[in-house]
């Protein structure tokens, strides 16, 4: 095992950038669910067609 405690240091322009990604999320997050609803509202209505002819099936059981 390695005995020496290492420090790991960020660029401060890279952290900087972090926290405005930081700010600029809740109005991505608006766009996204925005387009979402107007996909869902624009979605075509999908009309099903005629219910299948039933079907007499015969199932046979072996006894025991």
């Amino acid at each position: 095992m390695n005995p020496l405690q290492y420090e790991l240091q960020f660029e401060a322009s890279r952290y900087r950038r972090r926290q405005s990604e930081k700010l600029v999320r809740p109005s991505v997050a608006r766009w996204w669910f925005a387009e979402m609803r107007r996909v869902v509202d624009q979605a075509l209505d999908w009309h099903v067609g005629s219910q299948p002819k039933p079907e007499q099936t015969t199932l046979s059981l072996s006894p025991g």
